[in-house]
């Protein structure tokens, strides 16, 4: 068997637990999920998704890892890092945690492994009654924007600007580049600051939905209206290295260009494949996204 352990944000878990996943296709294993309800994300797995994937217990996990019955590797990865598994690995237990997708030793997050990691989001549907409350594609016209800015947990141990390594203004700069070679391009913000995306909106022609900023039941389902949304747009500007930025890329099978700090670093991703960029190469891709929309 393996276990995926999944116990950090959703689009950690979810690259996690798709990784994990075709790990044990390939190695012929039975498949479990570990997803708890923590501070990083207060919701039930079942509660979230349309899938047959199995999620187990606490005391399933601990009963299955000390078990002297059988062996057991666990498979552990530091913050933002993904893990290698070995091919021959024999344990009869394999505990996969990870915050990106896993890989077998030796292999890289190349462009196979994207179309393979794109495959696999058949099997892991979020519910229908989450995403109806989206409206992909009125934004279809759209210049999707995820400023991660922001971690709202529910015991209120809040990160306020944790995890984005660009500030507002480098997305205020990216947008108005935009409306300098385009003008007239509309922008889907994605944002759990309210004011960030009140700001934007007064300066730029920008549509949002309010949500829930905390990791609740109802700030994760709100997350996913706002991922379904952006994946409707012609192209997305994310923040870098945020794995929901990453995701939106897998969900509509386009790079998403992530902006860097105040140094650049800027990148182009789709999952956990990343390309470095420049701005002008970003905004060209964006561009040719936009007029494809267009020919329609």
């Amino acid at each position: 068997m393996l276990v995926a352990s999944c116990t950090s944000g959703l689009c950690n878990r979810t690259h996690c637990l798709l990784g994990s996943k075709i790990i044990a296709d390939e190695l012929g294993r039975d498949f479990k999920v570990y997803w708890p309800r923590n501070s990083e994300l207060d919701a039930n797995f079942q509660d979230l998704f349309d899938t047959s994937i199995k999620d187990i217990s606490q005391d399933e996990l601990n009963y299955l890892v000390s078990d002297s019955r059988v062996t057991c590797k666990i498979y552990n990865a530091g913050l933002q890092e993904s893990v290698n598994i070995h091919r021959d690995d024999h344990h009869d237990i394999i505990v996969v945690k990870s915050w990106t997708a896993p890989l077998f030793v030796g292999e890289q997050h190349n462009h196979s492994y994207k179309n393979l990691l794109e495959k696999h989001l058949a099997i892991l549907p979020f519910k229908r009654e989450i995403t109806q409350r989206a409206e992909p594609s009125r934004y279809a016209s759209h210049v999707g924007v995820h400023i991660r800015y922001g971690d709202y947990r529910p015991d209120g141990q809040n990160h306020l600007e944790y995890f984005s390594r660009a500030s507002e203004g480098a997305f205020r700069s990216i947008m108005s580049r935009v409306i300098q070679l385009r003008p007239g391009t509309r922008f889907y913000l994605s944002c759990p600051n309210e004011q960030i995306k009140k700001s934007l909106a007064s300066s730029f022609d920008v549509d949002f939905v309010s949500i829930n900023p905390y990791r609740s039941m109802e700030g994760i389902q709100d997350a996913i209206v706002d991922l379904t949304n952006l994946s409707g747009c012609a192209f997305v500007f994310g923040s870098s290295p945020s794995q929901f930025s990453q995701f939106v890329g897998l969900m509509y099978h386009k790079f998403v260009g992530m902006i860097g700090g105040a140094g650049g670093n800027h990148e182009l991703v789709c999952g956990p494949l990343s390309v470095e960029s420049t701005e002008e190469a970003m905004l060209s891709y964006a561009f040719e996204q936009l007029d494809s929309r267009v020919t329609q």
